[in-house]
């Protein structure tokens, strides 16, 4: 959850902006969600109650999800899943130094060239 302090109406406009932008305002938020977002900017410049900042907290962390590129949702859906799978058959043949193999740009790696792949993104990450 977001502290206090940091969720401004500056803060909730830039995020609004950016959900304008990129179409996913009214696809990820229903008008109750918005209706919130959209009085905080205009009646507070902090949120100082706990209950509305944990409101807007968990709408800003939907609007955080739905703004991810493709490839991040690959990342995060293959990548890492491919990464355990890999340190694990390389652990099972003795290398214990593959535990420190768990890294964001191998995960990475291993996405793009799946991403690439005339046959990826259809494979899951058990393969």
């Amino acid at each position: 959850m977001l502290h206090l302090q940091t969720i401004s109406g500056e803060l909730l406009r830039g995020v609004r902006e950016a959900a304008l932008r990129k179409r996913v305002w009214f696809k990820a938020l229903d008008g109750v969600e918005r209706g919130i977002i959209n009085l905080t900017i205009g009646v507070v410049e902090r949120v100082r109650s706990p209950t509305l900042a944990r409101e807007v907290s968990l709408i800003l962390e939907k609007l955080r999800e739905a703004l991810k590129s493709a490839f991040v949702r690959h990342v995060e859906d293959y990548g890492y899943g491919k990464l355990a799978g890999v340190i694990g058959v390389a652990v099972s043949f003795g290398n214990v130094a593959a535990l420190g193999w768990g890294s964001e740009s191998f995960a990475r790696l291993l996405a793009v060239n799946n991403f690439n792949d005339p046959g990826g993104r259809s494979q899951s990450a058990e393969n």
